[in-house]
């Protein structure tokens, strides 16, 4: 009985220990690397690092950023607020599965490449705020399954087609020139008959035409000849026609990329 009580006692003991061993494992690593000046995403910072912040610095993006981006594969939360990055390669975040968060607002991003955002199966928050974006592929979105919050606001954009299987509940669009033409219906109805949230409604103003800068995107009237011609999607004469950028290089480069096994972490 008593040897019974022993070994109950060190199984005991044994599984506190693992628990707070687990514990450990999950505890966040922060990295605060903001306003240092960098060019380039250092390489020198822990790999255990889960939060990372290289926000003011002189960041493009480039292949050898993104080649050490990739071994930095424990990130839930990265920030690149006000950098010096213009395009959203392919595969720029491909190694980075865990992340939730993604920032990169006040930025100069004109172009986002159709799978930018491929192997970001986490990722409940993108903000891509104040940036130079005209136009977005619905596509980009698609490998963003588990995608909550959506934040567009403050860029060149006036059409916006919304992807299906995009399930967003908070999307933010004001502070863009929204041409309030036919061509804006299927986002209208999307976000009248889906559970998203269209935050600062009533500041989401349309542009074009003159008669209708009076209203938001939401509730915009439109006649009766819109819902006639597009009754389920925009027509392809109307559909803006995305750009893409080829750079086999960038592209070549990444495939090239082998996962480091290390792990790291930021501080914000």
């Amino acid at each position: 009985m008593k040897t019974m009580s022993i070994t109950i006692l060190f199984w005991l003991l044994s599984m506190l220990l693992l628990s707070d061993k687990s514990q450990t494992s999950k505890t966040e690593v922060k990295c605060n690397s903001t306003a240092k000046n960098y060019s380039l995403i250092p390489a020198n910072i822990s790999k255990n690092v889960t939060i990372l912040d290289l926000s003011y610095n002189q960041i493009t993006l480039n292949i050898t950023d993104t080649r050490v981006l990739q071994t930095y594969f424990l990130l839930s939360e990265l920030y690149l607020v006000e950098n010096k990055v213009t395009n959203l390669f392919n595969n720029s975040f491909s190694n980075l599965s865990n992340l939730e968060i993604l920032n990169i607002c006040r930025n100069s991003i004109h172009t986002i490449q159709q799978s930018a955002f491929t192997g970001l199966h986490k990722l409940k928050k993108l903000y891509l705020c104040q940036n130079k974006i005209v136009q977005l592929n619905p596509k980009t979105f698609l490998p963003l399954k588990n995608l909550i919050l959506l934040n567009l606001h403050g860029n060149l954009i006036s059409y916006f087609d919304v992807p299906q299987l995009f399930h967003l509940e908070f999307i933010i669009l004001y502070g863009n020139p929204w041409n309030c033409s036919c061509s804006l219906l299927n986002l209208q109805n999307w976000l009248k008959t889906s559970n998203v949230t269209l935050e600062n409604e009533s500041i989401t103003m349309c542009s074009y035409p003159d008669i209708l800068k009076c209203y938001n995107i939401k509730t915009v009237p439109y006649k009766a000849e819109c819902y006639s011609k597009f009754p389920s999607s925009i027509t392809e004469d109307l559909h803006i026609p995305f750009q893409s950028i080829s750079n086999s290089t960038f592209n070549n480069s990444l495939n090239n990329l082998t996962r480091n096994s290390g792990r790291s972490a930021t501080l914000i």
